[in-house]
């Protein structure tokens, strides 16, 4: 996982599948993300090709969290399977999605 910021956009890479092994790391590191971050935060999961519910649930707090912050939150997804999961459980109606940290960048500038 890895945490880079450049002109007030802050995002998080992940490398590896979200699994029971990693988890608490990828928590920590979403944890992290909102210190001292700037007003647009990035979940770059370009790389993954699966996650588990308990990765959901810290996506869903991390949104939530950027909600009470004031702060601009989106999910970079180019995987099909992996927004698939996203549409199902209705994390479309409050994350806002993206193809690329590009993309991403270019909306919220």
């Amino acid at each position: 996982m890895l945490h880079s910021s450049q002109n007030g956009i802050d995002v998080l890479t992940i490398e590896e599948d979200l699994t029971i092994k990693n988890v608490d790391h990828f928590r920590f590191q979403a944890s992290n993300l909102f210190k001292d971050s700037g007003d647009i935060l990035l979940l770059d999961l370009t790389a993954i090709s699966y996650l588990n519910s308990s990765a959901l649930g810290i996506i869903a707090e991390m949104s939530m969290k950027a909600k009470k912050a004031e702060k601009h939150f989106a999910v970079i997804i180019d995987n099909p399977s992996i927004k698939e999961i996203f549409n199902i459980v209705k994390f479309d109606s409050f994350i806002e999605f993206f193809p690329s940290v590009e993309d991403a960048s270019r909306f919220y500038q």
